[in-house]
């Protein structure tokens, strides 16, 4: 039995964010209708018979967990309709065959599927998810749907759409479905749908709420679990929007006439209400809940219903006491109702018990993990790792892939906790292989890993990682250690741009170990890790195979907290003073442990960087002692990861051919102001004068059609773009202006890589002058990541915030001035700094152009 102690739950469940919410929401409102039989011959009447006992033995299917089956009788059914001549039976069961596909998080084939029973032609849904406001004259399928009379079917097809485009990424489009479904919903009227359809409307206003805590770093614990309580939100933007959401929860409890809807409704408000920090609203819901999902029948549905009731109530309990509102057992914390530990554990054991009698494997594994994390935040460890040992063979027995992953790490945090540091570099190395066979798995992974990935996936690389340095001391970590730990670090942040993307990155790749030995003697690797509570750095020096490992004691709060001022006052030309300040804390972390082992021959650094680190210039780290910055010592470049496209050398200055392209004028572009940039002309100007064998595209010239024609025409080693662009977390703010246009990644992707097997289709340079990283995105820098490495560039130079275009302009003179001399790519873009910083000392002139990927000639 559970003994109450005063420790309780660390974080919010990832559960949520994965099946769990996916197979709750399209269970609680999935909806049957059976057509009414017609007046037809009995040879008629005989398949629509059958179609209609088909479509009920779905809905059981359903129930009882199995998708597989009930997607297989529902597309009988259709079938069974369609010889019926019954059009709105063969429709319903179709769009029932999506909602089982959604539920296995077959979201893009679930999506297509209900494209397809509206009859849209050629329905796409990959390019649909991609299509943006320039494209979408080409894509007719909503004025289609729109078109169709009012119906049920509409109606219900429409929602179902929309709950799999907001799974999808594209909360937009969700939100314009799912407001035509309601449209239609109102006019019938059918007020279950009209609830259910309010009820995915509040999801769309949630997510979009949790993208912005993760995306300004809000949610990211290295030590969380798989089920946590996560962070309540901070007064910011979310908070709008989760404001709207639980208005909308409201209004589909309301509308409500269904005790499942109800529920889903209560519970997915309650735990947004706790997410807000409104905890004595939240308590008022709880009896009522709690009398209501009794009520309920045992299904599937029900059981995760009653799941995620009991993981609230941990988390009310778990807010309460960082409030120092614990009283004793039965009395009300706010004057609400007390959850208490004890009854949630025999809740999640009465649960447990229903989906045995189910005979569902997969609610039986959740209801087992929920209880394991119960017993775990109650520091009962030989319970939790039992009761996970056991969720983890049923998830393995049905090859529930997505919950075998959650189990392993589940199992690594336990074993880590007691001591087992062996035993849980196994549980998390075994969780690392599932999740990368997920995310190979493209059909099968449920889209929404990709925007919560830093709480669901990041954290367990990252547990790896510190368990595999959890040593006695530095001098006795062991060289394969530090090899494992490096490429895990290399793992996850391959994960994350192939994330970023939605597709597997370039294979022809090469070793920068490799590079370092035999190409480059003069070169050194640099690779930071940001734990928890240090920061580690791993050395890689030229010809010698061990590496060096270096440890700072400093928490993850700390760095990011210091990283971000730097990334915020960097751009502000003003705060010199400040830059240095923040800057030299950073060197001393970073660049001072290992300053003695840089011997003379070290010219050039080529960092691996991690996390919020990618989004500060390494050139204006600050020494303080000879105060010089880091660029006056050293050539620096980035690598994205271990692995760089295998680098090829620029062509001699006389071969080198450049397309110089850019947008000088104040340009309003869809809805937006862009500043001129008055100094391109003379940057374009110079260009070909330093290399004669340059075409050039300017302002109006500078369009997506000219451009395409250009590279298809004729192959260019150097792709020069002066013009305004942004890089984002987000692919939808990842954009380079053209004279008519904002050309988003994919756009560029396709114009960068030619499919004419007649032209060449290398890029040895990709140069983005005027260019930025969004504001206030921890991880901005993953879209200059994804296009340098999508654009197949062996290098890609580009500035982490815009400066004046004069400063700009005479890098970039500089910069291929020292190219045509033979330096090498690195050594050029120092040059070209140091040149400026001769003449203007503040890092805002001169430090924000970085340079990614071959650093060699």
């Amino acid at each position: 039995m559970l003994i109450r102690k005063t420790k309780l739950c660390d974080r919010r469940t990832l559960v949520k964010l994965l099946k769990t919410t996916a197979l709750v929401l399209l269970g609680m409102i999935l909806f049957i209708n059976i057509p009414v039989l017609l007046s037809k011959p009995a040879a008629a009447q005989e398949p629509a018979t059958e179609a209609a006992k088909l479509a009920i033995e779905g809905k059981k299917l359903y129930e009882a967990g199995q998708f597989d089956a009930a997607a297989n009788i529902w597309q009988e059914a259709a079938n069974a309709y369609k010889r019926a001549g019954n059009e709105e039976g063969k429709t319903q069961n179709l769009i029932n065959v999506a909602e089982a596909m959604q539920a296995n998080g077959l979201d893009l084939k679930a999506c297509n599927q209900i494209l397809q029973a509206f009859n849209i032609a050629q329905p796409d849904c990959r390019q649909l998810i991609q299509d943006n406001e320039k494209d979408r004259q080409q894509n007719d399928w909503f004025p289609a749907l729109e078109s169709k009379p009012n119906s049920l079917n509409k109606a219900n097809g429409l929602r179902s759409l929309g709950d799999v485009l907001q799974k999808l990424d594209r909360p937009d489009l969700s939100t314009k479905v799912l407001d035509l479904s309601l449209q239609v919903a109102r006019q019938l009227p059918s007020p279950a749908t009209e609830s259910a359809v309010l009820l995915s409307l509040g999801n769309v206003q949630r997510s979009l709420g949790d993208r912005i805590q993760i995306q300004e770093g809000r949610i990211n614990k290295q030590n969380s679990s798989p089920i946590n309580c996560g962070e309540q939100a901070k007064a910011g933007e979310e908070t709008s929007l989760y404001q709207q959401a639980a208005s909308l929860y409201q209004q589909a409890a309301t509308k409500s006439i269904s005790a499942n809807t109800w529920v889903q409704a209560q519970l997915n408000h309650l735990s947004l209400l706790l997410k807000m920090n409104q905890l004595a609203q939240a308590q008022s819901f709880i009896p009522q809940i709690k009398s209501k999902v009794k009520e309920l029948p045992s299904t599937q549905t029900t059981i995760y219903a009653r799941i995620n009731f009991a993981e609230s109530l941990v988390c009310l309990n778990h807010y309460s006491s960082l409030k120092n509102l614990s009283p004793t057992k039965g009395e009300a914390l706010i004057g609400g109702y007390n959850p208490d530990l004890k009854d949630i554990a025999k809740e999640l054991i009465v649960v447990q018990g229903l989906a045995k009698s189910l005979g569902d494997g997969r609610t039986q594994s959740y209801a087992l993990g929920y209880l394991s994390w119960l017993y775990e935040q109650n520091q009962q460890f030989s319970e939790a790792l039992a009761l996970t040992q056991k969720a983890l063979f049923l998830a393995q027995a049905i090859q529930a892939t997505d919950m075998v992953y959650q189990w392993q790490w589940q199992l690594g945090h336990i074993l880590k906790a007691q001591g087992d540091i062996k035993g849980a570099i196994a549980a998390y190395d075994a969780a690392i292989v599932s999740l990368q066979s997920l995310r190979l798995d493209t059909t099968a992974i449920n889209s929404q890993i990709q925007f919560s990935f830093r709480e669901q996936v990041e954290p367990v690389y990252r547990q790896l990682v510190e368990s595999l340095l959890q040593t006695q001391g530095n001098s006795n970590l062991k060289s394969n250690n530090l090899q494992k730990a490096r490429t895990t670090i290399e793992s996850l942040q391959l994960a994350e741009l192939e994330n970023f993307l939605g597709e597997p990155c370039l294979k022809s790749r090469v070793e920068i170990d490799q590079i370092v030995d035999k190409s480059d003697s003069t070169a050194a690797v640099i690779y930071p890790i940001i734990l928890e509570n240090q920061l580690a750095i791993i050395l890689k020096l030229p010809r010698q195979e061990e590496l060096r490992y270096y440890a700072t004691a400093i928490s993850q709060k700390q760095i990011e907290s210091t990283i971000d001022k730097l990334q915020q006052s960097l751009p502000n030309v003003s705060q010199t003073t400040q830059v240095k300040y923040l800057s030299q804390q950073v060197y001393n972390w970073l660049i001072r442990p290992l300053e003695a082992d840089l011997n003379s021959n070290i010219e050039t650094l080529v960092f691996v960087l991690d996390g919020s680190l990618r989004n500060i210039p390494m050139a204006a780290l600050y020494d303080g002692q000879q105060q010089k910055y880091l660029v006056e010592k050293y050539a620096i470049a980035l690598a994205p990861g271990l692995q760089l496209v295998e680098p090829k050398p620029l062509r001699s200055s006389s071969k080198i051919k450049v397309l110089a392209a850019g947008v000088s004028q104040k340009r309003l572009v869809e809805g937006q102001e862009f500043a001129p940039l008055t100094n391109v002309k003379k940057e374009l100007a110079r260009i070909q004068t330093e290399m004669p064998n340059s075409e050039e595209l300017l302002d109006s010239k500078f369009t997506k059609t000219n451009l395409q024609n250009k590279l298809r025409s004729a192959s260019f080693s150097i792709i020069h773009l002066a013009t305004h662009s942004q890089f984002s977390s987000n692919p939808e703010k990842t954009f380079i202006l053209t004279w008519d246009r904002l050309l988003n990644i994919e756009d560029l992707i396709d114009l960068l890589k030619q499919k004419d097997s007649t032209v060449s289709n290398s890029i040895e340079l990709l140069v983005l002058s005027s260019c930025e990283t969004a504001t206030g995105d921890r991880q901005a820098s993953l879209g200059l990541a994804g296009i340098a490495v999508r654009a197949g560039a062996d290098s890609t130079i580009a500035s982490l915030w815009s400066i004046d275009d004069f400063s700009t302009s005479e890098i970039m003179n500089q910069l291929y001035q020292e190219l045509n001399k033979g330096s090498t790519r690195a050594k050029a873009l120092q040059q070209a700094q140091l040149a400026l910083l001769k003449k203007e000392k503040r890092p805002y002139f001169w430090a924000s152009f970085i340079l990614v990927g071959n650093w060699l000639m």
